[in-house]
């Protein structure tokens, strides 16, 4: 597992397969690079693929201070660097996703292509900012145990995937279990203190496509509708049905054909 250090902080990631094109994978908010896991592997037999842990999370963690989502972004185009690439499809969820966009924003020939996944456009509103402000407060305190867990996962996971799948459940909330408590407060600040971006989307010119759930309460909808509106490239949506925030976990397949079909129509 190769790792990079910037200003004291360390980042980790997987690199897999190999050929012309890449795709840099990054996660979403709580949770950790095996978020793509599947994905990252099935596409590894086309292509080079990066896999990372932002930091605050997975193997990326000991946070030493607050971080802003314009650090992710500079975090994946310092891993790019350090791999060699000058240019790649870049697959964010999320929190992965604002970092995605601010690093086609700021160094826009970096980025072939975007794909967001459960992703929005916009700064957080003042409820959710107080929502955020509750949990800052408790997670030292009690982790992601009791109500706090409970409210985590309904945002993160759709009410099927809850439903069908208590494996997945119990084994998410194991992972989220094992974060640092003090890295997962500094990384939900970072979340909820995130740029209003659409005004500024229409200077993205590179192919996106835009995927989400139709069970998504973090970024229902409406988001992936507000960035197709924002984003100055050509633009394609594809929703999932019985699917909520954390697609690439409840609906691998359908995630990776989607991701499969986009780079099938990239130029050469």
């Amino acid at each position: 597992m190769p790792v990079i250090h910037r200003h004291g902080q360390r980042i980790a990631y997987d690199t897999l397969g190999g050929g012309p094109r890449a795709i840099v994978f990054a996660h979403n908010l709580f949770c950790d690079r095996r978020v793509f896991e599947f994905a990252a592997y099935a596409l590894a037999s086309r292509m080079r693929v990066i896999n990372l842990d932002l930091r605050g999370h997975g193997e990326s963690r000991d946070v030493r201070e607050p971080f802003a989502t314009r650090d992710l972004a500079d975090d994946l185009c310092a891993v790019m660097a350090h791999e060699g690439l000058d240019r790649a499809v870049v697959a964010g969820l999320s929190l992965g996703a604002t970092a995605a966009m601010q690093l086609a924003l700021e160094h826009p020939a970096r980025v072939e292509a975007l794909v967001l996944i459960g992703a929005t456009g916009r700064a957080a509103r003042r409820r959710e900012r107080f929502a955020h402000r509750v949990l800052q407060t408790l997670l030292p305190i009690v982790g992601f145990q009791g109500r706090v867990g409970t409210a985590v996962l309904r945002e993160l996971f759709g009410a099927t995937f809850r439903t069908d799948r208590p494996d997945g459940v119990r084994e998410w909330t194991t992972r989220m279990a094992m974060l640092d408590r003090r890295d997962a407060v500094f990384a939900l600040r970072a979340w909820s203190a995130r740029p209003e971006l659409l005004p500024r989307l229409d200077a993205i010119r590179a192919p996106a496509l835009i995927i989400t759930g139709e069970e998504d309460t973090a970024c229902p909808p409406a988001e992936a509708d507000a960035l197709r509106a924002a984003l100055g490239g050509p633009v394609r949506v594809e929703r999932i049905r019985s699917a909520g925030h954390t697609l690439a976990v409840e609906r691998p397949d359908e995630t990776l054909a989607a991701i499969e079909r986009f780079v099938d129509s990239l130029e050469p």
